[in-house]
Protein backbone atom coordinates (compact mmCIF):
# COMPACT_ATOMS: atom_id res chain seq x y z
CA UNK A 1 0.00 0.00 0.00
CA UNK A 2 1.40 3.31 -0.50
CA UNK A 3 0.21 6.94 0.60
CA UNK A 4 -0.94 9.33 -1.66
CA UNK A 5 -2.54 12.58 -1.62
CA UNK A 6 -2.99 11.84 2.38
CA UNK A 7 -5.03 8.39 1.99
CA UNK A 8 -4.07 4.93 1.19
CA UNK A 9 -3.83 3.24 -1.78
CA UNK A 10 -4.08 -0.27 -3.11
CA UNK A 11 -1.67 -2.06 -5.10
CA UNK A 12 -3.41 -4.02 -7.59
CA UNK A 13 -1.93 -6.21 -10.30
CA UNK A 14 -2.93 -8.78 -12.67
CA UNK A 15 -2.99 -12.88 -12.54
CA UNK A 16 -1.63 -14.78 -14.75
CA UNK A 17 -4.39 -15.07 -17.73
CA UNK A 18 -6.54 -12.91 -15.67
CA UNK A 19 -8.63 -11.75 -18.90
CA UNK A 20 -11.33 -14.10 -19.96
CA UNK A 21 -14.10 -13.44 -22.29
CA UNK A 22 -17.80 -13.91 -20.89
CA UNK A 23 -19.80 -16.36 -23.86
CA UNK A 24 -20.11 -14.36 -27.26
CA UNK A 25 -20.29 -10.87 -25.59
CA UNK A 26 -18.23 -7.92 -25.40
CA UNK A 27 -17.72 -8.77 -21.81
CA UNK A 28 -14.36 -9.66 -20.45
CA UNK A 29 -13.99 -11.12 -16.80
CA UNK A 30 -10.63 -9.42 -15.28
CA UNK A 31 -9.37 -11.00 -12.16
CA UNK A 32 -7.07 -8.83 -9.86
CA UNK A 33 -4.99 -9.79 -7.04
CA UNK A 34 -3.36 -7.98 -4.17
CA UNK A 35 -2.00 -9.43 -0.43
CA UNK A 36 -4.38 -8.34 2.41
CA UNK A 37 -2.03 -5.21 4.16
CA UNK A 38 -3.32 -6.53 7.59
CA UNK A 39 -3.67 -10.30 7.27
CA UNK A 40 -1.11 -11.20 4.44
CA UNK A 41 -3.54 -13.15 2.80
CA UNK A 42 -3.59 -13.01 -0.86
CA UNK A 43 -7.19 -11.64 -2.04
CA UNK A 44 -9.08 -10.85 -5.31
CA UNK A 45 -11.31 -8.67 -7.52
CA UNK A 46 -13.25 -9.40 -10.21
CA UNK A 47 -14.35 -7.32 -12.62
CA UNK A 48 -15.72 -6.44 -15.95
CA UNK A 49 -14.32 -4.98 -18.91
CA UNK A 50 -15.87 -4.24 -22.10
CA UNK A 51 -14.25 -4.47 -25.79
CA UNK A 52 -15.24 -6.22 -28.58
CA UNK A 53 -11.85 -7.84 -29.14
CA UNK A 54 -8.99 -8.81 -26.68
CA UNK A 55 -6.38 -5.68 -27.38
CA UNK A 56 -9.78 -3.24 -26.59
CA UNK A 57 -10.42 -4.70 -23.18
CA UNK A 58 -6.80 -4.92 -22.13
CA UNK A 59 -6.72 -1.30 -22.81
CA UNK A 60 -10.11 -0.95 -19.92
CA UNK A 61 -8.38 -3.45 -17.89
CA UNK A 62 -5.48 -1.19 -17.96
CA UNK A 63 -7.43 1.60 -17.01
CA UNK A 64 -8.66 0.00 -14.25
CA UNK A 65 -5.55 -0.33 -12.53
CA UNK A 66 -3.98 2.46 -13.55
Amino acid sequence: MAVENGRLEDRWSTRAGGLRRRGDTDQWEVTLSRRNPITGEPERLYCIARGRTRQAAEKAHDELIA
